[in-house]
């Protein structure tokens, strides 16, 4: 291998050195410029004074115009009033200054009370019926069947917790109870007080029966009460069995 200048000759690579990057110099032809120089104290208080003098002269300049609008608009209304009075021409009212229109808010409504529930009143309290007294006939407590105008007492058989008590007023008032038959004549039987049955139309006079209380029921009707112990018309309480046959 021959080194020659600093080249490999023989290789088939060549390296050269790179040559060094050099900065511009500054062209003859612009020169560079130069720093202003620093603006000294007196220089900025006199630019300072400059611009005060400049706005106060502009202020003085507009006020002397506002002054001498206001004169001539002054100087104009006395020479239109002075017109007017030589012309009899009296000067229109000013207008007052028209009040800006609102529009009418509505207002809002109140929001509904709630109704209170209706209460129903109790209803009024049932008054006590005063109940009548039942008078005690144990002389006509029995049946009365009739048929004719004579009277002739018929006893039925008493219950067995009756038979004394039965007993007892027959043998104090044997008398009575014949007193008091023959005293019934007549009795006015048209019609069944309880289902409104023609007592007339009936077969036999048999099948009209006299209760305790003084109604005039037909047979049938009058069924009910000895079991229940009282009329089926006015509810009369019978205590006692005894009966009264009237026949021809």
């Amino acid at each position: 291998m021959v080194f020659t200048h600093g080249y490999h000759i023989g290789s088939s690579r060549t390296s050269r050195p790179s040559p060094a990057r050099r900065r511009p110099s500054p062209s003859p032809s612009r020169p560079s410029p130069r720093p202003a120089p620093a603006p000294s104290r007196s220089d900025e208080f006199r630019h300072c004074r400059e611009v005060e003098e400049r706005r106060t002269s502009a202020a003085a300049a507009a006020a002397a115009e506002l002054r001498h609008r206001r004169e001539a608009a002054e100087a104009t209304a006395a020479a239109a009033a002075v017109n007017n009075n030589n012309n009899n021409i009296l000067e229109p009212a000013p207008s007052p200054a028209a009040a800006p229109s609102l529009a009418p808010v509505p207002r809002p409504e109140p929001a509904p009370t709630p109704r209170p529930a209706p209460t129903r009143s109790p209803p009024p309290a049932p008054q006590p019926i005063r109940a009548e007294p039942i008078r005690r006939r144990s002389s006509c407590c029995g049946l009365l069947r009739i048929t004719g105008t004579r009277a002739v007492d018929v006893y039925t058989a008493p219950a067995e917790d009756e038979a004394e008590g039965t007993q007892a007023e027959e043998g104090n008032q044997p008398s009575r109870v014949i007193q008091e038959a023959e005293q019934v004549q007549e009795v006015a039987a048209d019609t069944c007080p309880v289902c409104c049955y023609n007592l007339e139309r009936l077969e036999s006079a048999s099948t009209v029966i006299l209760a305790p209380c003084g109604h005039v029921l037909c047979r049938s009707c009058a069924d009910h009460f000895p079991r229940d112990a009282q009329c089926p018309f006015c509810k009369c309480v019978i205590e006692s069995r005894v009966g009264r046959i009237y026949v021809p």
